[in-house]
């Protein structure tokens, strides 16, 4: 497909690279597997999690998606929760999760909510908030749609993507310097960021063998063969 990039998009794609370079990714095929990423995600424009959408999805379609989060939730209570967001967001994100809410360090009552996914990879969750916000000496955590500036939303991706660079680089099927990779050519930068957003979060730890990953890599493919 044929990508039109409006102006906007397009200065928000150049803050990410100029946060590439500011955080030490400086690679021109990883920067633009991130900005293809991005792309992917988001359209280029830094924004909240639309759990509302889910008002509209059906009740198995949730269930699937959720698992064992809606395990103990009736079908006509599931019908309800899911057009209040803030309350939905609770039981995906937040204490009412059980599991998730725990690993994302949710542990007051709204959280899942105040803490969605935001920016242009949908950071979510109290704990990288604050460990994000530390880094980049923002406070995420009173100001959560600071997230959504371009500055933030193109620094906090950087972190975010550096972050699990720690974990997938060295393994045996990248085998890449975490700090500053260089990998081949466009393809293998491709796989390694798509990993980093949404491999590490769906756990995909074998991402050739795995037609969900395949799917999305494809889409990043068409993306970076179209971006400047």
């Amino acid at each position: 497909f044929p990508v039109t990039i409006r102006i906007d998009v397009k200065k928000n794609l150049d803050e990410i690279e100029k946060a590439c370079r500011a955080q030490g990714l400086t690679n021109n095929f990883i920067i633009k597997a991130i900005k293809a990423n991005v792309m992917k995600e988001t359209g280029g424009v830094p924004q909240n999690e639309n759990l509302a959408g889910y008002a509209n999805t059906s009740n198995e379609r949730i269930r699937k998606i959720f698992g064992k989060r809606f395990a103990s939730v009736s079908e006509a209570q599931l019908s309800t929760i899911k057009k209040n967001t803030p309350e939905f967001a609770e039981y995906i994100y937040g204490l009412k999760s059980g599991k998730k809410g725990k690993e994302l360090g949710n542990t007051q009552a709204g959280d899942g909510y105040k803490f969605r996914g935001r920016g242009y990879i949908q950071i979510t969750g109290r704990d990288l908030y604050i460990k994000c916000g530390k880094t980049l000496g923002k406070d995420f955590v009173n100001n959560p749609d600071s997230l959504n500036t371009p500055e933030n939303a193109a620094a906090s991706t950087v972190w975010y993507i550096k972050e699990a660079l720690k974990a997938l680089a060295p393994r045996s099927d990248y085998r890449l310097d975490p700090k500053n990779p260089q990998p081949k050519d466009q393809l293998e930068a491709n796989r390694l960021i798509t990993n980093c957003v949404g491999g590490v979060a769906l756990k995909l730890t074998r991402p050739a063998s795995s037609a969900i990953f395949q799917e999305i890599l494809a889409k990043v493919d068409r993306y970076s063969s179209q971006l400047a």
